[in-house]
């Protein structure tokens, strides 16, 4: 094996590991940790009612992560989908399901605002779901808002997908090593556009994700 060959097996070896880990991150490890969550509360709990609620709710996260188990392995395993996927789907209903999907670890309210009729090929969107997904996951999990605003906005040539709240907000930086973060800003220099975090200590988070759209 030449030099050269060599080096871009290491290249497609490096980038497929990094896909792996962003999806075992966003979407089994999600799972698992809704499911600790809700054993512990219903270690905890001393209502019936309660225990019961916490005990659906954790067999729910984990039937879920199952799922997303099965999902990536096929992937791995390179099995072929019964058919053929379509050039285009519409982005706004995929984006429902994943906020959907989001283990409910706060009492937070979510508003969902996805507008537009945007359609994307299918890659592109279950990457944006995906940044959807973690984005809503972290403000649910650390933010301690009343309110998490997630907002599709089409604009001239370009696609902005907001996750906004209202709750404790962080220095910028603090959360420079976190695996969620790094893997957001990786989907997206992936499908050619940026993520950007704003965020001040007492008021807040906002994650952007600016898309170009072809003309």
């Amino acid at each position: 094996m030449t030099s050269h060959a060599h080096d871009a097996v290491m290249t497609a070896l490096h980038d497929e590991r990094l896909r792996v880990a962003r999806n075992i991150h966003d979407l089994v490890m999600q799972d698992l940790t809704a499911v600790l969550l809700q054993l512990r509360a219903a270690t905890s709990s001393s209502c019936n009612d309660s225990l019961s609620t916490c005990l659906g709710q954790a067999t729910s996260a984990a039937e879920q992560g199952l799922q997303a188990a099965r999902k990536l392995l096929r992937e791995l395993r390179h099995e072929k989908p019964l058919q053929p996927a379509p050039d285009c789907m519409a982005l706004a209903p995929l984006l429902h399901e994943a906020a959907s999907q989001v283990p409910r670890s706060s009492d937070a309210a979510v508003l969902c605002e996805f507008g537009g009729g945007v359609e994307l090929p299918p890659a592109v969107c279950d990457e944006v779901a995906l940044v959807l997904r973690e984005a809503l996951s972290n403000a649910l999990r650390h933010a301690q808002a009343r309110e998490i605003v997630c907002q599709l906005l089409p604009q001239h040539h370009t696609l902005e997908l907001r996750v906004s709240d209202d709750g404790r907000g962080f220095l910028p930086g603090a959360c420079c090593e976190s695996f969620g973060l790094r893997g957001m800003s990786e989907r997206a220099s992936l499908l050619g556009g940026a993520l950007a975090v704003h965020s001040v200590p007492g008021s807040g988070t906002m994650v952007r994700l600016c898309l170009p759209l072809a003309p």
